[in-house]
């Protein structure tokens, strides 16, 4: 997973979300909206990709649970390889 930040002038962040290697299972969209959970702002996606804007005091609480939600989808993710 390739998680960017962007500091906006306005106060915003802009967030991109992106996936190398993925599996069909994988929905990046959803991961985002996992993410926004509780988080002011607007996001979106589809299965390879997904962005979002909020503001810039919710930004240490949009990292925590970027990084659990990403670790729990990488986790996850290398799982269900060993099936096959």
């Amino acid at each position: 997973f390739v998680l960017v930040i962007v500091h906006l002038p306005d106060n915003k962040l802009r967030v991109s979300l992106r996936v190398a290697g993925q599996r069909e299972q994988t929905d990046i969209g959803k991961i985002m909206q996992k993410i926004f959970e509780g988080i002011t702002g607007e996001n979106g996606g589809n299965v390879s990709a997904a962005g979002g804007v909020l503001s810039r005091s919710d930004e240490e609480r949009f990292l925590i649970q970027a990084q659990k939600i990403i670790e729990k989808a990488s986790v996850e993710e290398f799982v269900d390889k060993e099936k096959l």
